[in-house]
């Protein structure tokens, strides 16, 4: 079966036959930058998620969602959570969130959209590796429960230890809570977005910054929120990419 050669497919024909080209595409240049051994634990990893019954959450999720990028990269992102027009499409970021998310690496230099519809993109050489928080969506409109982030932590954890990432990009304060391990009440994304923050590992930066979901939310108010919030984005994510590619 399919899913047994390529897991985290989801239910949607298209998203699925996009994912099994891109991550062919992934692997192939992963073994040119002598990165199969990363490739194939992140491959292992994914069966493990897949099987995972740690909470209630994996009992009404089609697919887990994990990420299709490269395994060697250097700038990670990190969202809370899949939402349900993510698992209808079979694509993390879909719809108008995942025009900002990439519009904005677009800007930064990070990616080169091909294709808008399916989403189409090339990788920069330095990397971006996107997943979120928590693997499964929770029920629509709803954000993942404080037991439900604890439970998808370690996957989380296991993820970072095979990408190895210099700079992650901690967007919302789900994301922010699981990768610091601090309360998610005590993580505020609007008192701490745009500062580099040392990892619990010692090895990594994180960066908080806004949900491209709370971007299209403060757009679609009216005003100059929407706006400033972008051009926060976007200040944030160049500042990040540099900071990953050690640029000076």
């Amino acid at each position: 079966m399919l899913e047994d050669l390529y897991p985290g497919l989801g239910s949607n024909p298209a998203g699925a036959a996009r994912k099994i080209f891109q991550r062919w595409v992934n692997y192939e240049k992963d073994k040119q930058m002598g990165f199969t051994e990363e490739a194939d634990q992140m491959k292992r990893l994914t069966r493990r998620m897949t099987a995972c019954t740690a909470c209630a959450l994996r009992s009404n999720c089609d697919s887990v969602f994990y990420g299709d990028q490269h395994v060697r990269s250097n700038l990670m992102i990190v969202g809370s959570h899949p939402e349900s027009e993510d698992m209808e499409h079979s694509q993390l970021f879909y719809g108008a969130a995942g025009r900002v998310l990439f519009e904005t690496l677009e800007l930064v230099g990070a990616v080169k959209v091909l294709v808008w519809d399916p989403l189409t993109y090339v990788l920069q050489e330095d990397g971006v590796f996107i997943t979120t928080a928590v693997k499964c969506s929770p029920a629509s409109g709803k954000h993942p429960h404080v037991n439900e982030i604890k439970a998808c932590q370690r996957w989380l954890g296991q993820q970072i230890g095979i990408v190895k990432p210099r700079v992650i990009v901690a967007m919302g304060n789900t994301a922010l809570a699981t990768l610091t391990g601090r309360p998610l009440t005590t993580c505020r994304i609007s008192r701490e977005r745009g500062a580099m923050i040392v990892a619990p590992d010692k090895k990594t930066f994180i960066m908080p910054t806004w949900d491209p979901g709370y971007v299209v939310h403060r757009s679609e108010k009216g005003g100059s929120g929407g706006e400033m919030a972008r051009n926060e984005l976007l200040f944030d994510l160049k500042a990040a990419w540099r900071a990953a590619c050690q640029v000076g």
